[in-house]
């Protein structure tokens, strides 16, 4: 009697799912067009100040973060035209939130290992008198951070979606 009471309780206080897929896609969505929009003026910046710059660690930082972000625009396009189906119960979308969580925070400790890799390039490139070195790592650290900055406050807004499920 108690377990039909729960899913009865449970039933009436299920979220709407769609409204629940609607608010999470407007989420995935505007998290796409920030990041498309980061991309697009790397690629765009990064590509002219390569081609005008005259200093071989700018040139080669611009460069790096150029290449960098057509990696981020080419993730970010599909998040932008993604349909995905509304899931069919609670529980998928808690499914999906979980998978969705854990993508980021482990994007989050990639990021952190950019920066990482990002130092190490750039002291590489200060100990052997390598400006192209300490260039690419400039761009390593400044995108890392960007995208560990980007991955946390999007867990942090696709949790609380999460939480509308409870």
């Amino acid at each position: 009697m108690l377990a039909a009471l729960t899913l009865v309780a449970l039933a009436q206080d299920a979220p709407d799912l769609q409204a629940w897929q609607d608010d999470r896609r407007r989420t995935e969505r505007a998290a796409s067009a920030v990041l498309l929009g980061w991309a697009g003026a790397n690629l765009v910046g990064g590509t002219v100040g390569a081609v005008v710059a005259e200093d071989p660690r700018a040139r080669s930082a611009l460069a790096g973060s150029a290449g960098w972000n057509v990696v981020n625009a080419g993730l970010a396009v599909p998040g932008l035209v993604a349909r995905p189906p509304v899931p069919a119960t609670r529980t998928e979308a808690l499914e999906r939130a979980s998978r969705l969580d854990g993508a980021l925070l482990l994007n989050a400790g990639l990021d952190v290992a950019y920066v990482v890799g990002g130092l190490a390039l750039q002291d590489r490139g200060q100990r052997t008198s390598d400006p192209r070195l300490t260039g690419l790592g400039d761009a390593l650290v400044v995108q890392g951070a960007f995208l560990l900055g980007f991955d946390l406050i999007f867990h942090h807004a696709a949790r609380r979606h999460t939480r509308r499920l409870f």
